[in-house]
């Protein structure tokens, strides 16, 4: 009965984390087309920084807790994550560097933590990505990846609104609602590092340190 009612405690606290995560991402797009109305939904507007300062903090995470817990796995992830803000940052790059310069940077970034990741061997890697997908924390992972790659951009297509809409198609409201669905995919993401290191460290060590596999 204890152990029933401690699931049943777990899934209403996940309920309400991803209820928030939508309340989140709707104020955040609200608050940026009424107190910024000159930048909204701009690469310099409120729900921009937000992404990148999710992308940003959720990386870094990644990268700190597979430096502590030796996860050659979660060098991965990290990197991953970190190449999405250098995408997110293409603007800043091409205004600094050259146009489609965020390319070569996040090439570089992604071949650096692939040889990290690499450093303790391919078999080790595996398994310790392994260990992260079986983390109850992936689900956000997962929801939020598929959110940002997927549907954002499908919900996003402009031949799906203007078929839609037809002559009441406006770009603004298809953009509020593409930027609303992806700010609400990273905030799922950023979920995912806030409930794995909510995990007792022992338990974060056993399900990570690849070496106690065999």
């Amino acid at each position: 009965m204890k152990d029933a009612l401690s699931v049943l405690a777990w899934l209403v606290f996940w309920f309400v984390l991803a209820a928030l995560s939508c309340l989140a991402a709707v104020l955040v797009v609200y608050a940026d087309v009424a107190l910024f109305p000159e930048t909204y939904l701009t690469e310099y507007g409120l729900v921009e920084w937000v992404q990148e300062g999710l992308l940003l903090v959720t990386g870094s995470s990644y990268v700190a807790i597979a430096y502590r817990y030796r996860s050659q796995g979660l060098w991965l992830v990290g990197g991953f994550i970190l190449c999405m803000l250098v995408r997110e940052l293409d603007l800043f790059f091409d205004q600094w560097f050259f146009h489609g310069s965020w390319k070569y940077f996040a090439m570089t970034l992604a071949v650096l933590f692939i040889g990290i990741a690499l450093k303790g061997g391919f078999k080790a890697m595996w398994i310790s990505l392994a260990k992260y997908v079986l983390n109850p924390s992936f689900v956000w992972m997962f929801c939020g990846m598929v959110v940002v790659l997927i549907f954002s951009r499908l919900i996003g297509m402009s031949e799906f609104w203007q078929s839609v809409l037809y002559q009441g198609y406006q770009y603004e409201i298809k953009r509020i609602v593409e930027e609303t669905v992806e700010l609400w995919g990273y905030f799922l993401i950023f979920l995912s590092v806030v409930t794995f290191k909510r995990e007792p460290s022992q338990r974060i060590s056993n399900l990570l340190f690849a070496n106690q596999i065999s």
